[in-house]
């Protein structure tokens, strides 16, 4: 029996349409009416969900594909208007029946609620965090979540960097554009493993000593989407790193001499999604280098 959370419904605007303000609801009705009032339109377009008890929280159930009932598991919970939260809210919210938990204005976090809420099997992310303690990121760490994302920090220690590395599951550190050469090898112990479990790291402009640092890593995956000039001597760098999937989203364009040094990779997937130029032997070049090339930007040669 999933504890009750009570939630106060009032002047809903959907279209321009208010609703009628409604009693207290459960948990279970809140998901009802959501699905009902919001399952084909986007969080953008909702509007009205008042504080209940200092808190508020905005549910949004559009799914991740066409029918809702074929896939109920794909429902998110938005969190608003909290910038704290308590041993006794991370109860409530851990018994959601849904796939993610998203904090949207959290701004510290204890290492018990952090435990309660990592105890769930749900995706946690804390993108309005900007800083963690150690003993928080053992918390959140140690509960096993399959993606935490931690978009926000834009500085991290050793300490808390090693044991973030220790996560199983995805890790969003996208805003840490930069690192030392410390905090790079911590992070570069992260062994996640499975398909789509990847790091992400913000690093906008990292050493050749740093990305050959992450290429040690054993992970399935790694995302250096903030990376935007690729050089040769860099792109030789990312070359060592061997992890099945690498992203590379921030490349707009590169050079002939950059993309045949990408020809000599041996990538198994490669994702230039951002890159907008790309003539026939460039292109050429980067799909020599891996087994499978995704460059969604690019138009189609004549």
């Amino acid at each position: 029996m999933k504890r009750a959370l009570t939630l106060a419904l009032t002047g809903v605007s959907m279209y321009g349409c208010a609703s009628t303000p409604s009693a207290h609801r459960s948990l279970d009705s809140v998901q009802q009416w959501s699905s009902r009032m919001v399952a084909h339109q986007g969080m953008e377009r909702m509007s009205g969900l008042d504080p209940v008890d200092d808190w508020a929280l905005l549910l949004w159930t559009q799914r991740a594909f066409d029918d809702p009932e074929t896939y109920p598991g794909h429902v998110p919970l938005f969190v608003h208007m909290q910038e704290t939260i308590d041993v006794a809210m991370a109860r409530t919210l851990v018994e959601f029946d849904g796939d993610a938990l998203f904090f949207c204005d959290l701004r510290s976090l204890d290492a018990e609620s952090a435990a309660v809420l990592a105890s769930g099997p749900h995706e946690l992310f804390f993108d309005a965090l900007t800083e963690l303690s150690p003993a928080t990121a053992r918390a959140l760490v140690d509960g096993g979540t399959r993606r935490l994302s931690l978009k926000g920090i834009t500085q991290l220690d050793v300490e808390t960097a090693q044991v973030l590395a220790e996560l199983d599951g995805s890790l969003h550190l996208d805003g840490l554009a930069r690192a030392d050469l410390a905090t790079v090898r911590a992070l570069a112990e992260w062994r996640g493993w499975g398909e789509q479990v990847i790091l992400h790291l913000g690093l906008t402009d990292p050493t050749v000593e740093q990305i050959e640092t992450l290429a040690t890593c054993e992970g399935w995956g790694i995302a250096l989407d903030q990376i935007t000039a690729l050089n040769p001597e860099r792109a030789a760098a990312l070359g060592t790193i061997v992890r099945p999937y690498l992203s590379l989203n921030g490349i707009l364009e590169m050079t002939t001499a950059t993309a045949r040094v990408i020809g000599q990779w041996r990538a198994k997937f490669l994702v230039l999604n951002g890159l907008e130029r790309a003539d026939a032997e460039q292109r050429a070049l980067l799909e020599q280098g891996c087994e499978a090339l995704s460059m969604r930007s690019l138009p189609e040669l004549d």
